[in-house]
C-alpha cells in the first residue's frame, strides 16, 4: 500500500514540474512543422518560417476530438469578453491532434461550437514533438511572446483556466 501511495505521489510531482518546465524557454519549432488548415478557415497552412517570422505573442491550443474538457476549455475561451479585440491583435491558433482518420470528426466538433478560430491539423505530429518537448496530453495551452520565448505552459483544464490564458495574453499585449 505504501509503495502504491510513493508511486502516485512521485506521478503527481511529475507533471506538476512539467508544467512548468518549459516557461522562459526559447520555443523550438520543428522545420518539419507543417500545419493544415481546417476546410473553410481564414488561414492558410502555416510553417515553421510563418511562426518565427510573426511578430507578436502566439498562443497554441493542442486538442483531441475525443477530449471533452478540451472542448469546454475552448467553447470557454471563445465566450471572453474581447475575444475578438485579443484574437484580431494576436495569434491564437488551435492544433487537432487527432489521426488522419479523425479529421471529419474534429471538423464536426469545430463546426458543431461555431468555432471561429485559426483551426490546424499537426501533420506528422511535429509541432506537438518540437514544441512541447514530448510532454503528452491534451488539453494544452502554450504561450510564446514576440521574441519566441514560452511565457505560458498549461497542461489539463479546470473551470477559470480561460481567464488565466486570456489575461496573460491581455498582458504580453499591454492591455
Amino acid at each position: 500500500m505504501k509503495i502504491i501511495i510513493i508511486f502516485i505521489l512521485i506521478l503527481f510531482s511529475l507533471k506538476n514540474y512539467g508544467q512548468q518546465y518549459r516557461i522562459g524557454e526559447i520555443a523550438n519549432f520543428s522545420s518539419k512543422t507543417y500545419l493544415i488548415p481546417f476546410e473553410n478557415r481564414k488561414e492558410s497552412a502555416l510553417d515553421c518560417k510563418a511562426l518565427l517570422n510573426y511578430d507578436g505573442p502566439i498562443t497554441i491550443f493542442f486538442w483531441l476530438s475525443t477530449c471533452s474538457i478540451c472542448i469546454k476549455e475552448l467553447n470557454n475561451f471563445k465566450k471572453m469578453n474581447d475575444f475578438k479585440l485579443i484574437e484580431n491583435r494576436s495569434k491564437i491558433i488551435v492544433v487537432s491532434e487527432d489521426s488522419p482518420k479523425k479529421y471529419g470528426v474534429a471538423k464536426m466538433i469545430s463546426k458543431k461550437n461555431q468555432w471561429e478560430f485559426n483551426m490546424f491539423f499537426d501533420k506528422n505530429y511535429r509541432l506537438r514533438n518540437s514544441l512541447l518537448n514530448r510532454w503528452y496530453g491534451v488539453p494544452q495551452v502554450m504561450i510564446i511572446d514576440k521574441n519566441k520565448k514560452i511565457i505560458l505552459h498549461k497542461i489539463g483544464y479546470k473551470k477559470g483556466d480561460e481567464k488565466i490564458i486570456f489575461e496573460r495574453i491581455k498582458r504580453e499585449l499591454k492591455m
